[in-house]
């Protein structure tokens, strides 16, 4: 796909050429000071499968967005973001922003019928915009526009994806005993990378 630039030739463009060491070690420099307010990620064994569950939570992105917007100036009072129909970044952000004292201004599909998750996101007090894309990427770059155009907001981009956001996750994830393998529904790919 011709917008599917997060992996080229098999490396991790987040990380670039850095062994997973000097990876791990730029994020946790970048989180800093940083505590996830959220307690430690609960770990189940199902036949004998460890699997975090951050279902007690909204949403893994609550802790990575935590990190972001905890560093963000005063002066920023609204995270600008595309909600896609379905997912939980939106609502995570919601979580994170009010903890904060911030407004959300959701980007989001329009359709017939509103979606759950993006009910949900109203419901919780977001600011919306809808709009007919033909694809998710030409409703990031409006909202993007749209942030440019105040000096009070900030754009976070489809799947939060930005460095303070995977080093929260990063440092939280430490956390945790390091498994042999891992096993990671994907979308954006921010969680996975991270």
């Amino acid at each position: 796909m011709p917008h599917n630039n997060h992996v080229e030739d098999g490396f991790n463009v987040d990380v670039g050429m850095m062994q997973p060491d000097e990876a791990k070690n730029y994020y946790l420099d970048l989180a800093g000071d940083w505590e996830d307010p959220n307690p430690v990620p609960r770990i189940t064994v199902h036949d004998g499968i460890r699997v975090v569950r951050d279902d007690d939570l909204v949403g893994s992105k609550v802790r990575g967005g935590d990190c972001l917007i905890s560093s963000l100036p005063d002066h920023i009072d609204t995270i600008v973001y595309v909600q896609p129909r379905t997912g939980l970044a939106g609502v995570s952000l919601l979580d994170v922003a009010k903890r904060h004292g911030k407004k959300v201004r959701l980007f989001m599909p329009s359709s017939k019928q509103i979606s759950l998750h993006q009910a949900c996101c109203v419901e919780r007090g977001a600011e919306t915009s809808f709009h007919r894309i033909a694809a998710m990427p030409n409703l990031n770059k409006i909202a993007k526009e749209w942030s440019d155009q105040y000096p009070n907001t900030f754009f976070i981009p489809l799947g939060l994806k930005h460095e303070m956001v995977t080093a929260g996750i990063v440092k939280t994830a430490l956390k945790i005993d390091a498994p042999d393998q891992v096993y990671c529904a994907t979308s954006t790919g921010v969680l996975t990378r991270a």
